[in-house]
């Protein structure tokens, strides 16, 4: 097909379509707002530098043969001057599109990182990074890759998204339904974990269950603090250790955390009454290193709480507990001498091994005015023995005359005036030398007045008396 105008020309040169032309009259510039040179240039541009062009500015007599079909008009990258003009029948170039992102490849043998369910049977965690001071935001993660068991300040930080109390602080850990790497349990969240981590009471997770293990304590509550476990309750190790959380055991089973199941043996408390008969020692069998409960020491949770227990009692009370990162010794008072006490307390009415009656545990063996002994008041019916102290009170030694009731014959001083069935009265019977009179009440016992018989009555004589009883 010949090419009849010129503006052809830079269609076939852009399209490749081999053509021979002959020179043609000049191109009207009128509308296109450019001239044939500038066209003719504007195609040479565009074109190989291996493309031969004319020299006569007028013509563009170019035998091109192309073997390639269906080649894209490069980009237009612009004219010095103008931008060129678009015949209005030459179809446009299409858009070159820049190539689409390629995803980053993943060295081989680098497994990917899977935060979902673990399978059955999976190795320890590694130990946990602590914290190098106690407040959530600010945790030494040193290399953490938010693995399983791995320091994290929260979520954002552990692959899995979680990130829960640990030994050591707060570690990444999982969710769970059933199923925790060796050495956790899956648990929900107690209202302590939810405030420290966010995570709701609905998401179950895993936890060390030995998170409450150890920790000094006043009452069960505070050993359920981070894992909820009701199994773990708080138990006294006697008055000078303290009490710590840990749970009882029958003899020979196994505790959780490496515990032993040791026996525990408390002294009883000391009967109220000195003759009393002694009461038989406590005994329990409870979960604890084989070096004893105060081995535990303190993890990052004891010493975050400061939890506390008290130890010893009354005049001697103290506390110990996990304030300074370590169990602390007891701050109470040593006991006081028995001998001692009672010579700086002569003024007192009484006062026995070390005890006085005021309502405190004086001698601190976690008893109160208990073997003060007792006192004997009042007489006959009002007679009673009673402690010496009631409550931290005296008892009154005076007769206590509410007992007391009205005089019978029962050998007994009944009005308790320290006499015995007086007041009682006598009684008579009988006529002339017959006639007697009797007490009543005879050694507790009521008498009856009899007669004489007719066997011990004498003939009448001449004596002024009724010898005869008649």
């Amino acid at each position: 097909m010949g090419c009849m105008k010129s503006f052809f020309l830079m269609y076939f040169l852009i399209s490749g379509v081999s053509c021979t032309a002959t020179k043609p009259p000049p191109l009207p510039n009128k509308d296109q707002g450019i001239s044939p040179i500038d066209l003719t240039q504007t195609a040479d541009e565009q074109t190989s530098t291996d493309t031969p062009s004319s020299n006569d500015p007028g013509v563009a007599d170019v035998g091109i043969t192309d073997t390639s079909t269906d080649v894209p008009a490069p980009k237009d990258q612009g004219s010095p001057t103008q931008d060129v003009a678009t015949p209005k029948d030459q179809p446009s170039a299409p858009d070159v599109q820049s190539p689409p992102d390629i995803p980053a490849t993943v060295d081989e043998g680098q497994a990917p990182t899977d935060p979902g369910k673990p399978p059955e049977e999976l190795p320890a965690p590694p130990e946990d990074v602590p914290l190098i001071n106690p407040d959530f935001g600010s945790t030494d993660t040193g290399a953490s890759l938010g693995l399983f068991g791995q320091a994290c300040v929260d979520g954002d930080g552990c692959n899995s998204g979680l990130c829960a109390p640990s030994m050591e602080g707060m570690a990444c850990t999982q969710a769970c339904q059933g199923v925790c790497p060796l050495g956790y349990e899956c648990l929900m969240p107690t209202e302590r974990v939810q405030e420290i981590t966010g995570i709701p009471f609905n998401q179950a997770i895993c936890l060390n269950p030995r998170l409450d293990l150890c920790r000094p304590c006043t009452n069960d509550s505070q050993c359920r603090t981070l894992t909820g476990l009701n199994s773990i309750e708080c138990i006294s190790f006697g008055i000078t250790v303290g009490s710590f959380c840990t749970s009882t055991c029958a003899e020979d089973e196994t505790c959780m955390g490496g515990f032993g199941c040791s026996e525990l043996v408390l002294p009883a408390p000391e009967p109220d009454e000195p003759d009393a008969e002694p009461l038989p020692d406590i005994v329990k069998w409870v979960c604890e290193p084989a070096a004893g409960i105060e081995s535990c020491g303190c993890n990052f949770w004891t010493e975050f709480d400061q939890a506390a227990t008290t130890c010893g009692a009354g005049e001697c009370l103290g506390s110990r507990g996990c304030a300074t990162g370590a169990l602390s010794a007891c701050t109470g008072a040593d006991p006081p001498d028995p001998w001692e006490f009672c010579a700086d307390h002569a003024d007192e009415p009484i006062c026995k091994n070390g005890e006085i009656c005021d309502q405190i545990d004086n001698d601190c063996d976690g008893q109160t005015d208990e073997q003060l002994g007792t006192i004997t008041c009042g007489t006959g019916q009002c007679l009673e023995e009673k402690p010496w102290c009631v409550d931290g009170v005296l008892a009154q030694t005076g007769t206590n005359f509410d007992l007391a009731s009205d005089e019978v014959c029962d050998g007994i001083d009944n009005d308790c005036d320290y006499q015995v069935d007086e007041g009682l009265g006598t009684t008579t019977c009988g006529i002339g030398v017959c006639a007697m009179t009797i007490n009543n009440c005879q050694a507790g016992e009521l008498q009856v007045c009899q007669e004489l018989a007719d066997a011990q009555i004498s003939d009448e004589v001449c004596d002024l008396l009724d010898n005869d009883c008649d």
